[in-house]
């Protein structure tokens, strides 16, 4: 699990995965039961954007936070982290428990797009909405509280690889 801190304020949380291969990447949940798997996704990734990959299951920002970049800075700051220990590619899935569920996709869709994340077309075979999004991890990872942020680990998450062997993972 990572916190995320403002000062010495815990604000939330994020659940990732980090995965060291095309192949664990491909049995992640974030593809599992999807047409077309990993590969259809995966000719719509820029060439450069390799494993290892980052898996942003879920980001929360508790209540009393939100509505003010937090979470923004929050997953841009993850991003951050991650790139300078190695991750070379970074994917999700947006899921929502909002009561009107295209309502919240939506916002989030938006969110994440301004944050550099691009959509990635399903398979003309998968039934329903499933919007996967990957973020090339290249350019300036900039939001503008992201340098405002903490991130801390604890190893209550999910992390196959630990940080201090993520330079090396890819070689």
């Amino acid at each position: 699990m990572i916190y995320l801190y403002k000062g010495k304020k815990c604000f939330g949380y994020a659940q990732i995965e980090i995965l060291d291969s095309w192949e664990a990447t491909e049995k992640g949940w974030i593809f599992q039961n999807l047409e077309g798997g990993l590969n259809h996704y995966k000719l719509q990734i820029n060439a450069t954007a390799k494993p290892p990959s980052l898996i942003l299951h879920y980001i929360c920002v508790y209540p009393g936070f939100k509505r003010n970049g937090l979470g923004s800075a929050g997953v841009m700051a993850i991003l951050r982290h991650y790139r300078a220990n190695g991750i070379g590619l970074s994917l999700l899935r947006i899921g929502t428990q909002d009561e009107d569920w295209y309502e919240g996709k939506i916002w989030r869709q938006k969110m994440y797009e301004k944050l550099g994340w691009i959509i990635l077309e399903n398979h003309p075979d998968c039934t329903g909405d499933v919007p996967i999004m990957f973020h090339p991890m290249s350019g300036e990872l900039f939001s503008p509280r992201v340098h405002e942020i903490r991130i801390e680990e604890r190893s209550d998450g999910i992390l196959s690889i630990p940080p201090s062997k993520l330079r090396n993972a890819h070689k």
